[in-house]
């Protein structure tokens, strides 16, 4: 009860309004059951925060897929920014997602039927199709991030031509990246030979860039 309460509170007002106050006025109760289910603040918010990921998954997974599976979850992160702003920005743009979940999810999306069955996706190995859409993903979150702090107002028509664009590019280079080989006049040019380096897990070298940022660390070489 107390949980959802804040969840609904944080829906309306985002996170930085929550307060054992202001949800006590909100749930028309006094402060006291609130003290009584959580020794502090920081322990009613990890709650929250863990409602609100499941609340996240279930919105993102339980649509159906309709058309192109691969601009699926780029539709999806649109939807729920513009109608869950405050629970998008408490997940996504607090430093507080868990990359372990969001692997877990991805892997449920890519077990999904319409994967499965595509004529094309079929054929490219489940790995990549992964490692494509959690670049696409982040690709996506840059957008909302610009987006959240108002440098620009982007429609949903042009964020989702950019993702699909950034999509066909991404997977046009996994299915060719194999038989590709370098051109020697690039050679020597640490961009171009970056691309054939081995890459970035997106679910473990990020995470440990994150946390390193937030614990005032510095940022190691190799990220």
């Amino acid at each position: 009860m107390l949980i959802q309460g804040a969840f609904e509170f944080v829906r309306r007002n985002g996170v930085v309004r929550l307060s054992t106050r202001n949800l006590a006025n909100a749930m028309d109760c006094s402060t006291q059951p609130i003290y009584r289910a959580f020794d502090n603040m920081e322990e009613l918010e990890l709650a929250t925060i863990e409602y609100a990921a499941g609340f996240v998954k279930e919105f993102l997974l339980s649509a159906p897929i309709e058309g192109e599976p691969l601009h699926h979850i780029a539709r999806m992160q649109v939807k729920l920014m513009k109608e869950e702003p405050h629970i998008y920005h408490l997940i996504f743009q607090t430093g507080r997602l868990d990359f372990s979940k969001a692997n877990e999810m991805l892997h449920h999306l890519v077990q999904h039927t319409s994967f499965k069955d595509h004529p094309y996706l079929k054929k490219m190995d489940p790995a990549r199709i992964q490692h494509v859409i959690r670049q696409v993903w982040v690709y996506t979150h840059g957008l909302f991030s610009i987006m959240g702090f108002q440098f620009v107002d982007l429609s949903e028509q042009l964020i989702m031509q950019t993702v699909q664009e950034t999509i066909a590019k991404l997977v046009v280079w996994e299915i060719h990246k194999p038989d590709l080989s370098r051109l020697p006049q690039y050679r020597d040019w640490p961009v171009y030979a970056q691309a054939f380096e081995h890459e970035m897990d997106l679910g473990v070298d990020i995470k440990s860039v994150l946390q390193a940022y937030f614990s005032g660390k510095p940022l190691s070489g190799k990220a």
